[in-house]
């Protein structure tokens, strides 16, 4: 079973982000700082990460800066999904290493489409119990921009 972490200070998101990806049948850990996390991170084996960019104690840009230097870890996905949503963080997002962006609020579809983007499985991911409406919002819609990943590529 594959196993993804979630990392916000935000007791509702996490909440949300976590209850989630348990209908979707993954072990899940979560914490509320970026220290806590690069701790999860030393311990488990994580195939997916969730973070936040604002967190206490250490930061989610520079937890990914850590994460992607680490030869054991480097290869995790890392999804930041904040409420920082202007293009300037979006780029400072990808210029750390971020492998996608997602702006706060969330759908569950957009959770769902950017899991099954970097843990491809045969099978569709189907909430069990989870009542699967594509325009409720659960938590905003993620950024598919490309120029946010290379802002500077119409230069």
């Amino acid at each position: 079973m594959k196993t993804i972490l979630v990392l916000d200070d935000s007791r509702v998101y996490r909440h949300a982000l976590v209850q989630l990806f348990k209908k979707l049948n993954f072990n899940v850990l979560d914490a509320d700082n970026g220290l806590t996390g690069k701790e999860l991170f030393q311990k488990h084996s994580i195939d997916l990460a969730f973070i936040d960019i604002v967190m206490p104690k250490l930061d989610g840009f520079a937890l990914c800066r850590w994460v992607k230097a680490n030869p054991k870890t480097q290869q995790i996905p890392i999804i930041f999904c904040s409420s920082k949503d202007q293009a300037t963080d979006k780029y400072w997002a990808f210029k750390q290493g971020g492998d996608y962006f997602m702006s706060k609020p969330m759908t569950a579809t957009d959770i769902i489409r950017a899991v099954e983007t970097y843990l491809p499985s045969p099978i569709p991911l189907h909430p069990k119990g989870l009542t699967h409406k594509p325009q409720k919002k659960m938590l905003h819609q993620r950024t598919s921009d490309p120029a946010i990943k290379h802002p500077l590529s119409s230069i």
